[in-house]
């Protein structure tokens, strides 16, 4: 006969932030200030177990932490043994970047689990802090939706918050920030103390806009399926599209490029270099669906980049881009 009681918390995060000036003003609008960005697991159930990765770098963070610790106990009498166990783990794969043109882009997948059978404790948390400044008003979105506990949450310098809310329900919100210093805070946390009978999970994806191009330019948006994917699975996108919304035709070169983990990049498609792709005012081009990749046993594990940008066929200058992450595990 097998006796186990078991408690299981998860929380999985995807995060995306885009913030850059409007329009064609002095550089670098935005200013990161600081970062942070951390996972840990810890577990006692017998000789205790810690694990833990910290760093304060900008550009791609992929981490994982694991945390072990159990013991049997056989009794006396009878010679039954019960395996005691805990174990926490947790994940994140980010990226954080300022482009030439400045903008400050975040994004992050973090993942939480904790678990006991019997009798521990396990504790895990995936967790990301930025604080930035914006010396000029701009836009932003916040979508987010999911499930359990997690959050997600822009704050100005005055602790008054900007986007946050009941990701169960789903979050939509909008709006201007103003000059000033915002901070993002981003967290995936699970805790389980004492054994118990119910088993609890939680999940969310959250994406953060902040401006973007001004409505008079071209752009370029891609949007992947979701977050995350395995072996047998096709990456595929939900958006892939090129717009101009201004009141005359532009000639545009489309190129759309796979970022590997690692840095590598390969090209995924590249159209239009000789002046032959010309969006029509008031108009746009759609591409989606967008197969990216096949996803197999040989696919390497990590944080992917779909990246998207319009470029002047004549002078190679630079009129909109975007990019979206996703992991392959």
């Amino acid at each position: 006969m097998k006796y186990k009681a078991l408690r299981r918390l998860r929380v999985r995060m995807l995060v995306v932030v885009l913030v850059c000036g409007g329009g064609a003003a002095a550089a670098d609008p935005v200013t990161l200030l600081m970062l942070e960005r951390g996972v840990t697991a810890s577990a006692t159930s017998g000789a205790p177990d810690a694990d833990a990765v910290v760093s304060t770098a900008t550009g791609p963070f992929t981490h994982d932490v694991n945390a072990y610790s159990g013991q049997t106990v056989c009794l006396p009498f009878g010679g039954k043994c019960v395996t005691y166990s805990a174990r926490g783990t947790a994940s994140q794969s980010s990226l954080v970047s300022v482009r030439e043109d400045g903008t400050f882009e975040v994004r992050a997948h973090g993942s939480a689990t904790a678990s006991v059978s019997f009798s521990g404790e396990a504790r895990a948390a995936s967790r990301l802090l930025a604080a930035f400044a914006v010396d000029s008003e701009v836009d932003f979105v916040l979508q987010a939706s999911g499930t359990g506990a997690a959050f997600a949450m822009l704050e100005d310098d005055q602790g008054r918050v900007i986007g946050a809310g009941d990701l169960t329900t789903g979050v939509e919100r909008s709006g201007q920030l103003a000059p000033g210093t915002y901070t993002l805070r981003l967290a995936a946390e699970a805790v389980v103390a004492t054994p118990a009978d119910y088993r609890l999970a939680a999940d969310f994806d959250v994406r953060l806009s902040v401006a973007g191009r001004r409505p008079d330019a071209v752009s370029c948006r891609v949007r992947l399926e979701r977050p995350d994917y395995i072996a047998g699975e096709r990456v595929v996108t939900t958006l892939t599209r090129i717009a101009n919304n201004g009141a005359q035709a532009v000639p545009v070169e489309l190129k759309m490029w796979l970022g590997l983990p690692g840095g590598a990049r390969l090209v995924a498609r590249n159209d239009g270099a000789d002046g032959s792709v010309v969006i029509p005012p008031a108009a746009g081009m759609d591409f989606a669906p967008f197969e990216v990749l096949a996803v197999d046993a040989q696919t390497a594990p990590g944080l992917y980049e779909l990246g998207c940008r319009l470029l002047d066929p004549v002078s190679g200058r630079e009129l909109a881009g975007d990019s979206d992450l996703f992991e392959v595990r």
